[in-house]
């Protein structure tokens, strides 16, 4: 009977919550991330709208031999995923092969390829796709329902609690709607790109910021 107990508590936690714990220390307190596939790339959304991202097919092979030792996988964490990426003039990814990535005028994520994130008023993500995300004391507290079709059920790997925030340089939060009349050119993706390189903007608060993408040779 307790191990029946033991065994029903394990898979309500690992089933329902949909999300993975992180300690970063650069923002402990928005250290939950919502992990999901789409269109073949992992996604990690944490709370406050920064992401990261993991390419399967292009990245090293994280299934064989993963250890804390070998944290470079992921965009945060170092890998050069720039053959693969497009990023507009703030530097910011909008747009990972011919997957589209967008944002609200405050620098947040709110749009990964099909699946929509909507946020609180304290800024914490409240909805990813079709999962509702609920918060006690800005604490996250449950979800309910699933980001979409392709993730019903969160299954914890081995470097899901490796996916960083971006380093504080490369932070595109802000308080100030700096996006809001941004204007953004997308490319068709065709092949990996050759010398990319992102270029990122600190002056987010100047509302004549240059309006074009990062064009990369190809």
């Amino acid at each position: 009977m307790k191990r029946f107990i033991f065994s029903l508590v394990g898979f309500v936690f690992f089933s329902t919550s949909g999300w993975a714990n992180h300690s970063n220390h650069m923002n402990f307190n928005q250290g939950h991330s919502f992990i999901f596939m789409e269109k073949g790339i992992e996604f990690s959304v944490f709370q406050d709208g920064q992401f990261d991202f993991y390419l399967p097919n292009y990245g090293p092979n994280v299934n064989v031999g993963f250890s804390s030792s070998n944290l470079t996988f992921s965009f945060n964490t170092g890998f050069n995923y720039n053959p693969y990426v497009q990023y507009d003039a703030y530097g910011a990814v909008i747009q990972i092969q011919n997957t589209p990535i967008f944002y609200d005028r405050f620098g947040r994520v709110n749009q990964v390829g099909n699946v929509l994130i909507y946020y609180n008023n304290y800024g914490f993500v409240s909805r990813i796709g079709g999962m509702q995300v609920f918060y006690r004391s800005n604490v996250f507290w449950r979800q309910r329902g699933f980001i979409n079709h392709f993730n019903r059920r969160y299954v914890w790997r081995p470097w899901h609690r490796y996916y960083a925030l971006p380093p504080a340089q490369y932070c595109l939060l802000s308080p100030h709607p700096y996006r809001q009349y941004y204007r953004l050119v997308r490319h068709i993706y065709y092949r990996p790109y050759r010398n990319n390189v992102r270029h990122f903007n600190f002056n987010r608060h100047n509302p004549h910021i240059r309006k074009r993408a990062n064009r990369s040779n190809q």
